[in-house]
């Protein structure tokens, strides 16, 4: 197999992984963890690797092409002996996920900073307070 070959599997082994972590939600239109990308993190392509072989060794076949409970039998093999690596990847995909400005628009927050016209806030209602005033002090 030449290294073209096995770059590719990597490549669609990551996704696969990146999508079992933030799978696409066709509902509200969301992408997947796979459409968003993962910014570097040392030591994915070993955990790439190390799921690729799992799944050749156990099923015969690459991680991309199983199904869904295959592939989460794999990674919780994987999990067992590289937890922290796989939480690395994890905590780094959430991050950058929720940085993408379309990911931001589709859930409903503002894009742009809150200054210079800063943050609206609502008034509430202050009377919830009144018990709390009329109490007095409270010293410990």
């Amino acid at each position: 197999m030449n290294s073209f070959v096995k770059e590719v599997e990597v490549q669609k082994t990551l996704d696969a992984l990146l999508e079992l972590i933030i799978p696409e939600d066709l509902v509200r239109g969301l992408p997947s963890g796979s459409q968003v990308g993962l910014t570097c993190v040392d030591g994915v392509i070993e955990i790439t690797k190390i799921v690729s072989f799992n799944s050749h060794a156990k099923l015969e076949l690459p991680f991309h092409e199983l199904e869904l409970k295959d592939r989460l039998e794999i990674l919780d093999t994987v999990k067992l002996t590289h937890r922290k690596e796989i939480n690395k990847i994890a905590k780094s995909l959430v991050e950058s996920y929720f940085i993408q400005p379309k990911v931001l628009r589709l859930i409903g927050i503002e894009v742009s900073p809150p200054f210079p016209c800063g943050n609206t806030l609502e008034d509430g209602d202050l009377s919830l307070l009144e018990d709390v005033y009329l109490r007095g002090r409270i010293y410990r």
